[in-house]
């Protein structure tokens, strides 16, 4: 029996290795793609007629509905604003771009970029933003402070600024979105088009798909008062949210160890098998960076060496935080030669390869 689980934990060991490849060529791809943008937001475009346009971001598609009726109120203190430091010559009216920050209705903040390239050069970014999304040269962003929401309005003359503001309600354009509310986990990008009988809009739906990983780790585990190093090959379907950022892991997962008496040369060897369903959930899946997940696992020890764990069933809490290593807590449960119940408390430090 002892030569049985020799070559179990020497399979585990071989897969582990294989799968590494795997595992790194899964985080690469995501991270190449989606390290620039940490936060995950959904974005509202509004055809304002042409070119100009409102672009809504910096929260999510329920966010906005909710706070419908401040913009309106924004877009209210924005004219009366721009109109008195239009008057009082404090902004020059061909300016490219104005930032406008609002705390509050008493707390608000009118500022206008120079137009000279001298001062502030040349935003590559935006620049290619710009040229990418065909959009006006000039531009007026709006910066909601209390919810972290940003409207950046982009017009090709700036005549047309106050009379398209003025033409329609952001808070009717959100309760006409609201309609696809039920499928709001769906979409990340809306469009908005207003017509003369009211608004149309097109939902652009993510794509949702699941992907399966193999990840394999090594640590310490401690059974009652017992050290053991051990082994561990996970293989996980992973699901994700619309922006496609993982929030639920559930799979399997084989572990590997082995009990060492206390001999000069460490001869006497008792090895173990583990077997486990594991569930984990992602408690910063708005997020794309410092993934944070805690789950829960059950599963079964096989150790014919070791009678005082031999089929003991367990269950454990997991968590695997965005550093290195991940810890679980585990209580087991068994019958020792037929006797009354015991429990045998563990606790697992893992390192991911």
């Amino acid at each position: 029996m002892k030569c049985n689980y020799n070559i179990l934990l020497l399979g585990l060991i071989m897969q582990c290795s294989l799968a590494i490849t795997v595992s790194a060529q899964s985080y690469l791809t995501l991270k190449s793609e989606n390290d620039k943008y940490s936060m995950m937001s959904d974005t509202v475009s509004i055809n304002l007629g042409g070119r100009d346009r409102l672009v809504i971001t910096g929260k999510t598609l329920a966010d906005y509905v909710k706070v419908g009726a401040a913009f309106d109120a924004i877009k209210t203190a924005f004219i009366n604003d721009y109109n008195q430091a239009i008057s009082n010559a404090a902004i020059d009216k061909e300016a490219q771009h104005i930032y406008y920050f609002v705390l509050n209705e008493q707390q608000r903040r009118l500022k206008v970029e120079s137009t000279s390239f001298s001062n502030y050069g040349i935003d590559i970014g935006y620049e290619k933003y710009r040229m990418l999304y065909d959009l006006p040269k000039y531009h007026i962003a709006w910066y909601y402070l209390a919810t972290d929401v940003q409207m950046h309005f982009y017009f090709d003359n700036p005549d047309s600024i106050l009379p398209k503001m003025s033409l329609f309600s952001i808070e009717q354009a959100m309760a006409k979105m609201n309609e696809e509310q039920k499928r709001f986990n769906k979409i990340t990008h809306f469009k908005i088009q207003i017509t003369p009988t009211g608004f149309q809009y097109t939902p652009q739906l993510q794509r949702r798909f699941i992907e399966i990983e193999a990840n394999p780790s090594f640590g310490i585990t401690i059974i009652g008062n017992t050290f053991s190093p051990i082994t561990e090959l996970n293989l996980m379907g992973c699901f994700n949210n619309k922006y496609n950022n993982q929030v639920i892991r559930a799979g399997i997962s084989l572990a590997g160890g082995a009990f060492y008496d206390q001999t000069p040369d460490l001869s006497n060897q008792r090895f173990f098998i583990a077997y486990d369903l594991k569930t984990m959930f992602n408690l910063n899946r708005n997020n794309r960076g410092n993934p944070y997940w805690v789950g829960f696992n059950i599963g079964t020890f096989r150790a014919p060496e070791i009678a005082a764990i031999h089929k003991g069933m367990k269950f454990g809490l997991l968590y695997d935080g965005p550093g290195l290593v991940n810890y679980g807590v585990e209580f087991m449960n068994h019958q020792s030669d037929g006797n009354k119940d015991q429990s045998i408390y563990m606790l697992n430090i893992r390192f991911p390869f």
